[in-house]
């Protein structure tokens, strides 16, 4: 499947958050500072880990301790080792 560039898929990702945010999603949850992040209910995330802004984790996603994700989208069954920094990134593709 193609997604297009992957600065296009993560403006689009951002605007989608925005819309389920005005919509009162419960898909929606609060991240780092506030931001608001998609967290599928089967993702294991470390409450060290910082999430957001505009961070997708998908289905069986691991996310270890101290890890950093911003402005990303971490596709399902991906594992995220602890202390990793992932900006303006695709992962698990």
């Amino acid at each position: 499947m193609d997604i297009g560039q992957p600065a296009d898929y993560l403006l689009g990702q951002s605007m989608f958050i925005m819309s389920e945010v005005q919509k009162s999603s419960a898909s929606i949850s609060v991240g780092h500072a506030n931001s608001s992040i998609i967290v599928h209910e089967t993702a294991e995330v470390d409450p060290s880990a910082q999430l957001g802004p505009n961070v997708v984790i998908g289905p069986g996603c691991k996310i270890g301790p101290g890890v950093r994700i911003r402005n990303s989208t971490i596709m399902g069954n991906t594992k995220v080792n602890g202390f990793s920094l992932i900006s303006d990134c695709i992962v698990g593709w």
